[in-house]
């Protein structure tokens, strides 16, 4: 039933409730608190390897601007997260334009599931039974 006429209306009311009405601003205010989480740990986390390096002399609050600017970059963004994801998409091109010279795999025929094999093993002791008359 899911490409149905009857259940058409169903699924059209369905997804105008999950993104415009009820869900999707549900699951956008968590992904707004699990960001504000990841940052508020992104920044704690900075400030205490400052610490610990030697950075004594700072303000918390002047360290505290310049990680929030670094997370908000970071957690924020919509793009790619670094330049290591950039460069995958890149190779991924790449790739896809070589297989796409490579000769293409026929899939007509058997194909190697168990019952097939065994239609097969029949078909051919058939054929070699047609020529022979001897009943032994």
């Amino acid at each position: 039933m899911a490409k149905s006429l009857r259940a058409k209306s169903s699924h059209k009311a369905k997804r105008f409730r999950r993104h415009n009405l009820e869900y999707q601003s549900v699951v956008d205010e968590r992904a707004e608190r699990i960001a504000n989480k990841a940052i508020d740990n992104y920044i704690s986390e900075k400030i205490k390897l400052a610490r610990e390096n030697g950075d004594e002399s700072t303000p918390e609050e002047e360290l505290k601007e310049t990680f929030r600017a670094e997370a908000e970059a970071l957690y924020r963004k919509k793009g790619p997260k670094n330049i290591g994801d950039e460069n995958m998409e890149v190779e991924n091109q790449e790739e896809s334009n070589e297989s796409s010279d490579k000769p293409k795999v026929s899939t007509s025929g058997w194909r190697s599931a168990r019952h097939l094999n065994y239609r097969r093993a029949k078909k051919e002791k058939s054929k070699k039974k047609k020529g022979s008359f001897m009943k032994f």
